[in-house]
């Protein structure tokens, strides 16, 4: 294994490796066209010799994502990467994480991939409305509610996005209470990660997180940029293709 962390000088070829499949490695492009290499919270790390890149390895914040089409695996270096960084969640092909023992990550979880190429029309979204940094109260508010158990969620990280333009969100009120929302991640020159799909639990049963999720992946296909999204289980999934989204890969995750 040759471990290289990665400068400017490395993105050309770092990009040629990712641009192979560009949903499945949507954090990794989003967030080096967005952050690039030089920022105290994003490394990029790659195994590399004379016959090109093996594998690559996206270090965001307390976040690790894995990428290697031939499955090339180097325990010791991700155990390292786990301790050094204070990782606390990691994600990945879901056949690239089932070869990794992650004895400091042991929350397993599985999920489709799932990606929407063409807009719909078809959903009455008209009651949707673009939150920004005005609301950010009310967003952290009713992901406290909806997301119990992630009440820590980085608000930092959701306020540096709707600043960089690199994620945006849609929702839907309620008496002027934000009740129903989605937004996105991760926005790069052509794609765009959807999350925080909720319905506060007084308020569900009506269809409005479809009315969102559609309004949201609208509005990025109208910039040319596809949406993306992972889901975790039947319901969610039938809910997603209803919309116009197709499942492409299984994905996988590790948790404190």
């Amino acid at each position: 294994m040759n471990m290289k962390k990665c400068t400017e000088n490395d993105r050309q070829k770092l990009n040629d490796y990712l641009d192979l499949d560009p949903a499945l490695n949507l954090f990794f492009i989003g967030d080096i066209e967005n952050f690039g290499f030089d920022k105290d919270f994003q490394h990029v790390y790659i195994d590399e010799d004379e016959d090109g890149i093996h594998a690559a390895y996206l270090v965001y914040r307390h976040n690790l994502c894995l990428q290697s089409y031939e499955d090339r695996r180097d325990q010791e270096f991700v155990d390292r990467l786990i301790r050094e960084y204070n990782i606390t969640s990691a994600g990945g092909e879901s056949s690239l994480l089932d070869g990794y023992s992650f004895d400091l990550l042991p929350e397993k979880i599985e999920c489709s991939f799932a990606q929407m190429e063409r807009k719909n029309e078809d959903i009455d979204t008209s009651g949707v409305v673009s939150l920004d940094l005005l609301d950010i109260d009310d967003i952290a508010e009713l992901q406290r509610i909806c997301f119990p158990d992630n009440a820590d969620k980085d608000l930092d990280g959701l306020r540096l996005n709707l600043v960089t333009g690199t994620g945006r969100y849609f929702g839907i009120r309620e008496n002027d209470k934000l009740v129903s929302m989605a937004g996105s991640t991760a926005e790069c020159r052509s794609l765009g990660m959807v999350v925080d799909v909720c319905t506060h639990p007084d308020s569900r049963g009506k269809g409005l997180a479809t009315k969102c999720i559609a309004k949201l992946s609208n509005d990025l296909l109208q910039d040319n940029k596809m949406p993306c999204l992972f889901f975790g289980n039947p319901e969610s999934g039938n809910l997603y293709r209803k919309i116009g989204y197709e499942d492409i890969a299984g994905w996988s995750m590790r948790k404190k």
